[in-house]
């Protein structure tokens, strides 16, 4: 954790330099804990590698960002088909005062495309709680001929987001986030969905937002 947080700080001038954060809600609709702090962060997937993401947050804890060093997916008639989808499965402890529970209501990202004719691409993150059934997601796809940079936000209602439980004070946050190419409409075409031309990284941005029980 020392090495990821040594690295957070580092990055983190470089990611809310490039990447807005959503949309801010109105502070009476959403009022803040007292206490809100992050214990743990780990991931796992073909889409991320061993200190290849980082994560870092607003100090009132309205936003979340995730940067990916190594988060490629590509088609083509010579790319092998495990390289045609990816995924990361992220695992963030928070704790916030008692009383308290939150959601994630929108979701921002930013990487870089290319994609021949009859090619497609979709990117999709589903997150849910510790012992929670329910998963909110998001997702968006694009078709080809596509080539560029992508910047922009996904929203969910508050009526239908999935919140933490109010049983808690603390809980785990589980994002499970997957990229893909399709060229099943043209073999011989090509398409990948990869880090930002600019940034090196693919970056999600996930609004949080607070609410008491």
């Amino acid at each position: 954790m020392y090495a990821l947080a040594t690295r957070l700080l580092a990055l983190s001038a470089l990611i809310l330099g490039v990447v807005g954060a959503p949309v801010a809600q109105g502070e009476e609709e959403y009022p803040k804990p007292p206490k809100a702090i992050i214990t743990g962060f780990s991931y796992s997937g073909t889409g991320c590698p061993s200190n290849s993401v980082a994560g870092m947050y607003e100090p009132d804890f309205t936003s979340l960002t995730l940067g990916f060093d190594a988060y490629v997916a590509s088609a083509g008639p010579l790319t092998p088909i495990g390289e045609s989808r990816k995924n990361c499965q992220l695992i963030i402890g928070f704790e916030y005062t008692p009383g308290w529970k939150y959601a994630i209501l929108t979701t921002e990202y930013r990487g870089y495309l290319l994609l021949d004719e009859g090619v497609s691409a979709l990117q999709r993150s589903d997150y849910w709680f510790d012992g929670d059934t329910d998963k909110t997601f998001f997702y968006s796809t694009w078709d080809g001929p596509y080539e560029e940079d992508y910047n922009f936000s996904d929203d969910v209602e508050k009526e239908i987001a999935t919140w933490s439980p109010c049983d808690s004070s603390a809980n785990n946050l589980y994002i499970n986030t997957q990229i893909r190419v399709n060229n099943m409409k043209n073999r011989d075409g090509s398409g990948l969905i990869t880090t930002d031309t600019i940034t090196q990284r693919v970056t999600h941005v996930y609004g949080v937002v607070w609410e008491r029980c």
